[in-house]
């Protein structure tokens, strides 16, 4: 009887520490998993607020005019063939460059609107692109002011300003202004009562309450509120999938 007693009470010790064992072998790829989901959360979204780019609002030049800073790095143009810019603001010493650039390349080409020559007094200076045929015009004197690859789908492009005091170009996209640090010097409002037009500034770097030019876009364009960058694209892609697959493999093993 007794050894009986003593097998029955090993058979269940025996059972427990299986049953112990097996339940702490399907807990281990949860804790994993847990660990997994919460690191690869914490290093996309280190990385997502890296390559925003520190943007903030800039100051709204006229609020009676145009509407908040959207934020945004670009703009999508509404007319392929007759999208006009004029000069506002220019506080900038002579000889300074305004213009625009299709984003994704680390070193985008910059194409010029306006140029060295272009500093008479706004709002005389006035220029047009044609996508379609790969052309800023100079309306004022009626000549190429830049040639570029035609495209008649350009889809969103950015703007630059470069002094030429210093010769470094300012984005409207803070990840390409790399010398800063990334940091957000241009600004983007539409205007409040044409939805094709808004107006481009970009503020001293020295002092963030000067804006030392503007230009307004009449015609031909529509501000993107939010157009991520192709990393940041990549990295929510990724980020998703992962998640997608942890999340089954903690399902598999619950």
């Amino acid at each position: 009887m007794q050894a009986n007693s003593m097998d029955r009470v090993q058979n269940s010790y025996g059972r427990d520490l299986l049953s112990h064992t097996a339940a702490r072998n399907r807990s281990r790829p949860i804790c994993l998993a847990n660990r997994i989901i919460s690191t690869l959360s914490l290093a996309v979204s280190l990385i997502l607020v890296t390559s925003a780019g520190h943007a903030v609002p800039m100051t709204n030049p006229d609020p009676s005019l145009y509407g908040n800073d959207t934020e945004g790095a670009f703009v999508f143009p509404s007319s392929i063939t007759d999208m006009r810019v004029n000069k506002g603001v220019d506080l900038s010493n002579a000889g300074s460059s305004f213009g625009f650039y299709f984003p994704g390349p680390a070193s985008p080409t910059l194409i010029e609107i306006f140029g060295a020559d272009d500093s008479g007094p706004p709002p005389d200076q006035l220029a047009t692109i044609d996508f379609v045929a790969g052309t800023v015009t100079d309306l004022d004197v009626t000549t190429i002011q830049a040639n570029f690859a035609p495209t008649s789908n350009p889809g969103a492009i950015g703007f630059w300003y470069m002094a030429s005091s210093t010769g470094t170009p300012l984005f409207t996209d803070p990840g390409q202004n790399v010398t800063s640090g990334g940091e957000d010097f241009a600004g983007i409002f539409p205007s409040l009562s044409d939805p094709f037009a808004l107006v481009v500034t970009f503020e001293d770097p020295l002092d963030p309450n000067v804006a030392i030019f503007s230009a307004n876009v009449i015609t031909g364009a529509v501000p993107a509120r939010s157009v991520p960058a192709p990393v940041t694209v990549v990295l929510v892609v990724i980020g998703a999938f992962a998640y997608a697959g942890i999340s089954a493999w903690r399902r598999r093993f619950a």
